[in-house]
């Protein structure tokens, strides 16, 4: 799938700057279709993998919670891990990405990105989803782990989840917080999104594409409208 002629534009100014420029994507709904740390938490509620659940279906609670207050709810994702090696769960999180995402990545946001890294743009990976399963991700895809801005959670020496989020959590304006702390006060020359909760990053971008499924009209793409940002129309790569 061919990239718009203003999104190709877009791309084709930051690949001329090379090294000297920074993109940032969201991660779930942007890279590859659906949400890798939702399929996370329903698998070590599935599985029974958690080590001291609350007596609620600990899915419920999130959902719960993401209609409220949707950066609590992307805590509780790595709250309720508490007490899990952390080697456990990159392990279940490269299952999820086997079975799962590594043929949900969309065939056109690849392409962007395989451009921008062969003319050394740094790309940064901005996720609400926790760190751990992102990562895994990113490092399957063949993106640096070390660029991936995600929910991170407190470890103990044993190498195990204390249940502890470390700030910020990257969700709306948080996502520009971590961007800042990493660029220096720096700008992205260009940022991806797929929803509402990306609009601060793109905001904050000197360019801006928001990502959709083909004839979505929904808010993320009315704010791309109000804000004149391209729209870039993605399908399944199956």
């Amino acid at each position: 799938m061919r990239l718009e002629p203003g999104v190709e534009r877009l791309v084709d100014e930051v690949v001329q700057r090379g090294a000297a420029a920074d993109a940032a994507f969201d991660a779930d709904g942007t890279i590859w279709a659906g949400d890798i740390g939702e399929e996370l938490l329903r698998e070590l509620v599935q599985q029974r993998r958690l080590i001291d659940p609350p007596p609620e279906n600990p899915y419920g609670i999130y959902e719960r919670l993401f209609c409220a207050a949707p950066s609590r709810a992307f805590s509780f994702c790595v709250e309720v891990m508490r007490g899990l090696p952390v080697a456990e769960v990159e392990r279940w999180s490269d299952e999820i990405v086997r079975r799962h995402f590594a043929a949900q990545v969309f065939p056109s946001i690849r392409g962007v990105l395989d451009r921008l890294l062969a003319a050394g743009v740094r790309v940064w990976i901005v996720s609400a989803s926790n760190a751990v399963t992102v990562r895994r991700a990113a490092r399957a895809l063949g993106l640096d782990e070390g660029r991936v801005l995600a929910v991170e959670g407190a470890v103990d020496r044993l190498g195990c989840f204390t249940g502890q989020v470390l700030p910020p959590v990257t969700c709306s304006a948080g996502k520009v917080e971590a961007l800042m702390k990493k660029l220096g006060g720096r700008r992205p020359e260009i940022a991806f999104g797929n929803s509402l909760f990306d609009r601060e990053m793109l905001e904050h971008a000197h360019r801006a594409v928001m990502v959709a499924p083909e004839e979505s009209e929904g808010l993320a793409v009315k704010l791309a409208r109000e804000r004149t940002w391209p729209v870039h129309r993605v399908q399944r790569s199956h």
